[in-house]
C-alpha cells in the first residue's frame, strides 16, 4: 500500500509530463469535474471532459490528447498521448473545429515537485509507478483507471486493486 498520505492523491493515477533536474510535475487522470472547459473560458472551449489535478498552479488549463500535431505546440509522451498548456492555441482549434471529448481533456491546474522529491517520495514507498499506461488515458473511464493500473502491475497489485476503498462496505 503506498504510504502517501495525501488526500489529494488517494487512489490516484498521475501521468507524470516532465521529470527532470529541476523537477517534475503530472496531471492527476481521474478526479473528474462537473464542470466543463466551456464554463471556465465564456464558450471557447468545448465541453470535453475536465479533471481537478493537484494545487500548484491555478492560473493555467494544461490538456492532455491524442490530436497528435493538431495543437502543434504540444509535447509528445510515450505512445500517442501529448500535453500542452497553451491555452490560446486551444481556443483557435476550437473555433475552427472542436476535437472530441474522447481526444482531449483539460485539468485544473497541476501537481508539481521540487527536484529530486519525486524520485524520494517514490523510494520512500509513497508511489507505486506502473508502465505503459499512456495509451488507455482516453480509453478508460476515469472510474476504473486506478483498478486497471495495479491489474497491470500484477502480483500482490492485484489484491490492492480489489481492496475495498470503505471496508464498511463490505
Amino acid at each position: 500500500m503506498p504510504k502517501l498520505r495525501d488526500s489529494n492523491f488517494r487512489r490516484s493515477v498521475e501521468l507524470i509530463c516532465d521529470h527532470g533536474e529541476e523537477g517534475s510535475f503530472g496531471l492527476i487522470l481521474i478526479r473528474p469535474r462537473s464542470t466543463r472547459p466551456s464554463d471556465l473560458t465564456g464558450g471557447l472551449l468545448g465541453d470535453g471532459p475536465l479533471s481537478l489535478s493537484g494545487s500548484v498552479r491555478t492560473h493555467t488549463l494544461p490538456y492532455v490528447h491524442v490530436l497528435g500535431s493538431a495543437l502543434g505546440e504540444s509535447e509528445q509522451l510515450p505512445g500517442r498521448v501529448h500535453w500542452g498548456d497553451h491555452f490560446e492555441r486551444s481556443c483557435a482549434l476550437f473555433a475552427v473545429d472542436a476535437p472530441s471529448p474522447s481526444s482531449l481533456c483539460f485539468f485544473v491546474d497541476y501537481a508539481g515537485w521540487t527536484a529530486e522529491q519525486l524520485d524520494y517520495e517514490i523510494r520512500s514507498g509513497g508511489w507505486l509507478v506502473a508502465q505503459g499506461l499512456h495509451d488507455v488515458t482516453f480509453v478508460l473511464q476515469p472510474s476504473t483507471l486506478w483498478r486497471t493500473a495495479l491489474m497491470k502491475m500484477g502480483g500482490p497489485y492485484i489484491l490492492l486493486a480489489i481492496y475495498l476503498d470503505d471496508l464498511r462496505a463490505n
